[in-house]
């Protein structure tokens, strides 16, 4: 799985604990397969951009086997697009069906919930940060569709994000430097460097 995929899985689960969806009902977007029952509620996330914010910590450790570990720890934004699909609940007199907004309702809701202190914590528990959203939209209207109820919401989400690498350590020199100020005592300094 990588990287992206994993924070895909990961804010699908927050989307479905912080609205109490079913098992399996918010799916990774662009899916090829069938998505269920034709009157199943169900989301899907897209994640369709990322930003690192600001430069990345470089931590050195050393290892008994003569290498040393780089690893470079920076925060990732991801921007998630969120769906909500719900077929009509009910059908007027000749089987057209009504109007819903209840997939508007759920894209409303979720940025509520989203600040909920056991979401905060099951965030927190994944490494996720909540940053910010978008107004929610009711893509019902926008499309006008009747027969189908949509919302969307976009959410920014911040993940830690480390990448590592070990390299061989080929020299260890010493450096000494030393600096004497104009009639004050001399300061010694040495520097161990690994190349």
């Amino acid at each position: 799985m990588t990287f992206v995929d994993a924070v895909n899985f990961l804010i699908r689960n927050v989307v479905r604990q912080a609205l109490d969806m079913p098992a399996n009902s918010v799916r990774p977007a662009n899916q090829s397969y069938p998505v269920g029952k034709a009157d199943e509620e169900f989301a899907t996330v897209l994640l369709k951009s990322s930003e690192d914010s600001g430069w990345p910590d470089v931590v050195l450790s050393d290892n008994e086997d003569g290498t040393v570990e780089y690893a470079l720890d920076n925060i990732v934004t991801f921007t998630a697009s969120i769906q909500f699909f719900k077929s009509a609940e009910t059908t007027d007199a000749a089987g057209i069906p009504k109007y819903s907004s209840k997939a508007f309702d759920r894209a409303i809701r979720l940025c509520t919930r989203l600040q909920l202190p056991t979401i905060d914590e099951l965030l927190y528990n994944y490494g996720l940060g909540f940053v910010s959203h978008t107004n929610p939209q009711n893509l019902t209207a926008e499309m006008d569709t009747m027969w189908e109820s949509r919302g969307a919401v976009d959410i920014t989400f911040g993940v830690a994000n480390r990448e590592t690498a070990t390299a061989a350590i080929y020299e260890v020199s010493n450096i000494n430097l030393w600096f004497e100020p104009p009639g004050g005592p001399t300061d010694y300094a040495t520097f161990e460097v690994k190349s």
